[in-house]
C-alpha cells in the first residue's frame, strides 16, 4: 500500500485577473507574454481594481500572466509548512513542461520543498506531461485518465502538482466528488491491489493554515 498526495498549483496573476477582464481580455492572455502596465491599463479599465492588484503584489514593472502570484506563493508556503513532518512524502512530481503556464506548478512545487525543510527529489516523468493534460481537457475521455491515472500510481509517496480539471477527475476516480480544488489545497490517495482510493479527504489551503 502507498500513498500519493495532490495539490494544485498557487494562485497566479492570471487567476486573480480573471474577474477584471473582459472576454477578450481572457483570450488575450499569453504564457509566452509579459503583460506591461500599459497593456495592464488597456487590459483592465477599473482604475481602483487595477491599482488594488498592483500594491497587493507589490508589482512596478511586467509581469508573466500564469507566474505566482504574492498570494500563489503565500499558499505554496503553508502546505509545504504542513508536509513537513510527512516522513512518507519523498519526492514532488510536476508535469513535463511542454509548454510555459508549467511554470506556475514548477513554482509552487520548489516554494514548498523550501518551507518544508525536506530534501525532496523533483521528477518530471514522460507518462505525466502537460500535454496530456491538454488533450484530457479537450477530450475529457476515460482512455485519457486512465493513462494519466496509471502514471499516478507508479510514483507512491509523491506530491503531484497539477491542474485543477484534472486534479477534480483524478479524485472522483479514487471516490470523493469535488466541485472545485483551490489553489494548493490538499488530498492524499491510497493506492492498493491496483486501485485508487481516499485516505485523507479535501482539505482548503485556508483549512491547512488554520491547522499550522
Amino acid at each position: 500500500m502507498g500513498h500519493i498526495y495532490l495539490t494544485r498549483h498557487g494562485r497566479t496573476y492570471a487567476n486573480e485577473l480573471w474577474s477584471l477582464l473582459s472576454q477578450e481580455g481572457k483570450s488575450s492572455l499569453n504564457p509566452r507574454q509579459e503583460i506591461s502596465l500599459d497593456r495592464l491599463r488597456e487590459l483592465v479599465s477599473d482604475e481602483e481594481k487595477r491599482d488594488q492588484f498592483l500594491v497587493r503584489n507589490n508589482l512596478s514593472g511586467g509581469f508573466f500572466p500564469f507566474g505566482l502570484s504574492t498570494k500563489g506563493l503565500e499558499q505554496a508556503a503553508v502546505l509545504g509548512r504542513y508536509l513537513a513532518s510527512r516522513t512518507e512524502l519523498v519526492r514532488i512530481i510536476v508535469p513535463t513542461k511542454d509548454c510555459m503556464m508549467i511554470f506556475r506548478n514548477q513554482r509552487t512545487a520548489e516554494r514548498i520543498k523550501f518551507e518544508s525543510g525536506r530534501n525532496l527529489v523533483f521528477e518530471s516523468p514522460s507518462c505525466l506531461s502537460e500535454q496530456l493534460g491538454r488533450e484530457y481537457s479537450a477530450s475529457g475521455d476515460d482512455e485519457r485518465v486512465d493513462q494519466i491515472v496509471g502514471g499516478l500510481c507508479n510514483f507512491e509517496g509523491g506530491l503531484f502538482v497539477l491542474n485543477s480539471g484534472l486534479l477534480e477527475r483524478i479524485v472522483g476516480v479514487a471516490g470523493e466528488s469535488l466541485e472545485f480544488f483551490d489553489n494548493c489545497g490538499l488530498v492524499v490517495l491510497r493506492y492498493e491491489s491496483g486501485r485508487l482510493s481516499v485516505a485523507e479527504g479535501y482539505i482548503s489551503n485556508d483549512e491547512i493554515q488554520a491547522k499550522l
